[in-house]
């Protein structure tokens, strides 16, 4: 068990990142499960990740099982940035680690000779993480530090108001539009048109609680198995691990997909009807006027000629501010910045809005938008003593 902290790279330098935000990924089982090899090319299944062992000495995960090659295993999980720190902490020389069964890396081994044994001289097989991960750790990290702003906004506590606040969270705003950007380009390239706005959305639509359950399906049932009847009872019920305690009932998943398979209806070619959109292409925010960009006419025929008039303004909000913008700019080697950061603004916790609101940043009779909410988040991601106090 450790706490160790790194530096990982992200867009605008080093990411400090705690192993703790692996042991959760790993603890909830935050990745692509399908498919997964051990870096010695062997097949790999997850029964159980394992209890977290969050006291006491010795591995990070007791009493795990997997299957290997279709044999099960029990055993201990041990989690580390790299391969290397297995040895760097030692634990080829502690009985604690007898019982290790797996051994979970990020990074993958700088070294190909390089092997994981036991005091008790046993190789353990290795699997490296990066690979199977569905979003960027900017995204993991940003998901669970921000997971103590949901709730009730009635004990907040109005921080003051930071200097250069509204020029800071422009400059925020940005560079979180140029992170899902460059995300959605990597997904582009990897998945192609189709299946990357069919996944994303989906994912979308998983939010907060059900995103990767939702990445599963996309990836087992690509667009075209959709355009096709599709029993949703059976979709749901062929995944147990759904998390709907505490959720509204629009937002469980079952609820999701029915509305998913309802506007395939309606719109059964939503993906070649968002590629051919005409949106602003304007990219400079301090030389485009909010009246230039026309939202509201874009927004009432983009939710109507896409979404089919499915989804409550908030969720067809947050999908085209979060996804299918990105994904239509990334395709079209555009950047529309100002069109995505003059949006109006998704679904946001609750304390986040009403602090936005006591800090003067809402448009004069237009509202919180998209761009002010995310350079917020950005902001509490760089300051997370602010997020404490909320």
């Amino acid at each position: 068990m450790s706490d160790a902290v790194t530096e990982v790279p992200g867009l605008y330098g080093n990411l400090r990142l705690k192993e703790k935000v692996l042991h959760r990924i790993w603890d909830e089982f935050a990745f692509s499960t399908q498919d997964l090899k051990t870096d010695d090319e062997r097949d790999i299944s997850l029964t159980q990740p394992g209890r977290w062992n969050k006291a006491e000495e010795g591995p990070d995960f007791k009493e795990a099982s997997i299957l290997l090659n279709g044999l099960e295993q029990k055993g201990d999980i041990e989690i580390h940035f790299h391969a290397k720190d297995w040895n760097q902490h030692g634990h080829q020389k502690d009985s604690n680690y007898n019982q290790v069964i797996l051994h979970v890396c990020l990074y993958p081994s700088e070294n190909y000779e390089f092997s994981v044994q036991t005091k008790s001289g046993k190789k353990i097989p290795q699997l490296t993480l990066l690979p199977y991960l569905t979003q960027g750790l900017e995204e993991y990290n940003e998901e669970w530090s921000l997971s103590a702003l949901h709730g009730t906004s009635e004990s907040i506590i109005i921080p003051p108001v930071p200097k250069k606040i509204k020029q800071d969270i422009a400059l925020y705003a940005e560079q979180r539009w140029s992170e899902k950007l460059i995300f959605a380009k990597k997904r582009l390239e990897q998945f192609g048109w189709d299946h990357a706005c069919h996944q994303w959305f989906l994912e979308v639509l998983g939010y907060p609680r059900n995103r990767k359950n939702m990445h599963d399906l996309a990836t087992q049932f690509p667009l075209e198995a959709w355009k096709s009847p599709l029993n949703v009872s059976d979709l749901y019920k062929g995944v147990d691990s759904w998390k709907v305690r505490g959720v509204r009932p629009i937002n469980r998943p079952f609820n999701r997909l029915l509305q998913y398979q309802n506007m395939l209806k309606v719109v059964p070619n939503w993906t070649d009807t968002l590629m051919s959109f005409h949106f602003p292409k304007k990219s400079n925010l301090g030389e485009t006027s909010l009246k230039e960009l026309s939202i509201f006419a874009y927004k009432k025929k983009w939710q109507s000629s896409v979404l089919g008039d499915t989804f409550s303004q908030s969720k067809a909000n947050t999908l085209f501010v979060d996804s299918l913008l990105p994904l239509w700019a990334a395709y079209h080697e555009v950047n529309p910045f100002p069109l995505w950061y003059y949006w109006p603004s998704g679904d946001f916790p609750s304390r986040l809005c009403l602090l936005a609101k006591k800090w003067g940043l809402k448009v004069p009779g237009k509202g919180l938008s998209n761009g002010v909410m995310q350079g917020l988040l950005k902001n509490f991601l760089l300051n997370p003593s602010i997020i404490s106090r909320l």
